[in-house]
């Protein structure tokens, strides 16, 4: 089954989602504030708690610096392991977009981290304007050890992966709203080998790549059970051919819409995520985007 599509430095950080609970019961979410002017033009970088970590011991509440603030607000800034809290117009590597009232599963710390990853995927789309998957911003549950309110609350982050996947990238403006007044294309994410395949690499879309995002999902809701790999693949490329046309601006038999999805283990871990590219039909690497490339011969994009 194919691998879930997540950058080496998603899988090495703390910063995922956590969604809210069972049916009906809508926790309480600190608004955003009004978004941050941009000082500069963004580049490219992610970010992901412990989302990969299927296991439990993480539970530990102390405080990993002694410089760690208790309290955060949704749109605070920090930069490096120690979390020090900058402007957002200085560089930093994460941000705070939403602080969810929450307590559910404290004392089962495999569903506190699945929910805890799963709510912070959704806040993060919602916070940068854009998919809750599918571009270079990835988001993530604070960790624990930063947070003694941790079985109380969950405090997501977002952080910029880079474009080659070599790790997050430090920006100097707010990334509040930044897909909205950006646009998609800046933030996506292009892949060396085929997303319909296994061992997905994530590349910059400025270089040789054989895919490009075009959008991207959370499948269906926190709890939901794994549907099946046969029923999943074909609802999820359901919901990607429609991005994957108007992306190219035509149907081809040469450049293809195709989806990367989570198998059973993401679900496990709160983050069933679909994400939506086009790829070249044969493997070939293109070097500039597919976007608008209508029915133009793919070589005009080699």
């Amino acid at each position: 089954m194919r691998k879930i599509l997540l950058g080496a430095a998603a899988l090495s950080t703390t910063m995922v989602l956590a969604a809210c609970g069972d049916d009906g019961g809508a926790p309480k979410v600190q608004s955003a504030p009004a978004s941050t002017s941009t000082t500069s033009s963004p580049t490219s970088s992610s970010s992901s708690e412990s989302t990969t970590s299927s296991s439990s011991t993480t539970s530990s509440t102390t405080s990993s610096s002694s410089s760690t603030p208790v309290e955060y607000a949704v749109g605070d800034c920090f930069k490096g392991k120690s979390w020090e809290k900058v402007g957002c117009t200085e560089p930093h590597d994460r941000e705070i977009t939403a602080i969810v009232s929450n307590s559910e599963y404290s004392t089962d710390l495999i569903k506190r981290s699945a929910l805890r990853n799963y709510t912070c995927l959704a806040e993060a789309g919602k916070y940068v304007g854009g998919p809750d998957y599918g571009s270079l911003f990835l988001g993530g549950p604070l960790p624990v050890a930063n947070d003694p309110k941790s079985n109380e609350r969950i405090v997501c982050t977002v952080q910029l992966q880079k474009a080659d996947d070599s790790g997050i990238e430090q920006i100097n403006y707010s990334a509040k709203d930044a897909i909205k007044k950006n646009g998609f294309h800046k933030y996506q994410l292009c892949t060396s080998t085929p997303p319909s395949k296994d061992g997905v690499k994530i590349a910059p879309c400025d270089g040789p790549h054989v895919a490009e995002s075009t959008w991207g999902f959370l499948d269906g809701k926190f709890g939901d059970p794994y549907p099946g790999a046969k029923a999943q693949n074909l609802a999820a490329h359901k919901r990607c051919q429609p991005f994957g046309d108007r992306y190219l601006g035509a149907k081809r038999a040469d450049v293809r819409p195709v989806q990367n999805s989570a198998p059973e283990s993401g679900f496990k871990r709160g983050i069933p995520v679909i994400g939506c590219f086009v790829e070249t039909a044969d493997g070939s690497k293109v070097t500039k985007s597919m976007k608008g490339l209508g029915n133009k011969p793919l070589s005009s994009v080699k």
